[in-house]
């Protein structure tokens, strides 16, 4: 495909030597996230865009959108001011398994599918020489260190993505990155609740791609079983208390409230006994499936399971083929039989245009890792893309080729149009232009020195299309130069 280089924008970073940077496409990812309960009333916390450390609530953008403040839930219903929500999710994840479990990306759905999984794990969980167990480890003085409070990502090995990294679990988000100390615990994770945040472009892709009821979504939970006790006997209908009881509340647009909430899947229909803990939930609505995570146990034959409860088809454990071989996907992505996954989102961002010209919201609000253009620079740094107010494309570049600080420039390309099936491989369609913006590059800075520059999105389009955006970084400290580059990502514009 005839490429033409638009423009060229800066990036800068730098890398603190004692603290591993953050990778891979999520590195940054804006999240709604629940942490192990330690005050009175639960909370469900959302963390913005890229490496500020600051939580808040649900920040609205209109009147007749869902309110996703917690305490919106639950009101006009029986208080719950000790129930502990450990697992959740509003429907809008992407499961993509056949009847055994087995992942099986649709290549209808996208001219390049891909799939990744967002996840956190309890405090003991890691098998020996994963990043996980790294991250655990990485302090053995600190009896509060451990890798509960930060995010990973493991995308799955069948997807289209560069064979680096994919069947690769990378750490996403690091506790400081997200404001968290290490003795903080997520216990429950959803990347799309902060969609509704977006414009109504976005809004619009969801209603489109999944079906009419996206304006008035279903908030999916369970609870710890050490709280499932004071779970209020309207919400159960007969059913006995559980910590592997899946709830669901629903939002009207017409009241502006959550139905109080109901049970939406007991323990027996999931495979599980009541004295068993859901600890991670992802729920697929458009396909009627989910994947959840449970607290080891005799039912809990792998740290996340598969279930089709549209046709009751299920639990088993989610699998991957590599080369004829079945594998656990958690076990692949480092959490093996005893590890618990204590929160988890479902994530299919590939590029997809359908019959009626519209793309899919997740792949106009996560960019897609493609293989490195520039082969002759090494791949030493790590680029993130998303989707933000404004509307906006926020990029994030860590990383840098040397483990102390020095002098250097960043530039960021942004090559146009551009096809799934025909990524770069050469230098030759940046050849021509110059980068019209070159800067320093700026030293300091957590994990790797992340640093940001917003890019406007431009109105909606007559036709979809996707953009490249390639970084590309170089440092000097005397007479030492060195240079580096990433995978390029690209990003969907509706």
């Amino acid at each position: 495909m005839n490429r033409t280089c638009l423009a060229a924008l800066a990036l800068t970073c730098s890398i603190p030597a004692q603290v591993p940077h953050s990778e891979g496409p999520f590195a940054g990812v804006g999240a709604a996230l629940s942490l192990q309960r330690s005050a009175a009333t639960p909370t469900v916390a959302f963390k913005d865009v890229g490496f500020a450390t600051t939580r808040r609530t649900f920040r609205s953008p209109s009147p007749t959108r869902p309110d996703f403040s917690f305490t919106r839930f639950v009101a006009g219903c029986p208080p719950i001011s000790i129930v502990d929500v450990d697992a959740m999710s509003i429907g809008l994840d992407e499961v993509w398994a056949n009847d055994y479990g087995q992942v099986v990306l649709d290549p209808a759905s996208s001219e390049c599918p891909w799939n990744a999984l967002v996840f956190s794990v309890s405090a003991s969980t890691g098998g020996a020489g994963s990043v996980i167990a790294a991250e655990r480890d990485r302090d053995p003085a600190d009896p509060k260190a451990g890798a509960q409070a930060d995010l990973f990502s493991y995308i799955l090995d069948v997807s289209c993505v560069p064979t680096e990294i994919a069947g690769v679990t990378q750490r996403a988000q690091d506790a400081s990155e997200l404001g968290l100390t290490p003795g903080d615990n997520i216990d429950a994770l959803d990347l799309n609740m902060r969609l509704y945040e977006l414009d109504d472009v976005i809004l619009n892709e969801l209603t489109a791609r999944a079906s009419p009821s996206v304006r008035e979504p279903t908030f999916y939970f369970s609870v710890t079983a050490a709280s499932a006790g004071a779970i209020p006997t309207a919400w159960l209908l007969g059913r006995r208390r559980s910590g592997a009881t899946i709830f669901a509340t629903t939002w009207s647009a017409t009241s502006r409230r959550w139905s109080c909430p109901r049970v939406f899947l007991g323990p027996g229909e999931l495979g599980l006994t009541t004295s068993d803990d859901i600890t991670a939930l992802c729920v697929d609505e458009l396909r009627d499936k989910l994947l959840f995570g449970a607290r080891p146990s005799p039912c809990v034959r792998d740290p996340l399971m598969y279930f089709d409860y549209g046709r009751g088809i299920g639990p088993v454990p989610y699998t991957t083929s590599t080369n004829g071989t079945l594998a656990s996907v958690a076990a692949s992505a480092g959490v093996l039989p005893g590890g618990t996954i204590d929160a988890a989102c479902d994530v299919d961002p590939g590029f997809y245009i359908d019959q009626l010209g519209r793309t899919r919201a997740r792949s106009s609000s996560f960019g897609s890792p493609q293989p490195v253009a520039f082969t002759l620079w090494p791949r030493n740094l790590e680029f993130s893309v998303f989707r933000d107010v404004g509307p906006s494309m926020r990029a994030f570049l860590t990383g840098w080729p040397r483990g102390f600080e020095e002098p250097g420039v960043a530039a960021l390309f942004l090559v146009a149009p551009f096809s799934p099936t025909s990524p770069a491989t050469s230098l030759e369609p940046l050849i021509p232009t110059l980068p019209l913006l070159v800067v320093p590059r700026v030293l300091g800075g957590p994990c790797g020195g992340p640093t940001e520059i917003n890019l406007p999105i431009p109105p909606p389009l007559l036709e979809p299309t996707a953009l490249e955006l390639v970084p590309l970084g170089a440092s000097f400290a005397g007479s030492i130069f060195e240079w580096g580059t990433a995978f390029p990502i690209s990003f969907a514009l509706p």
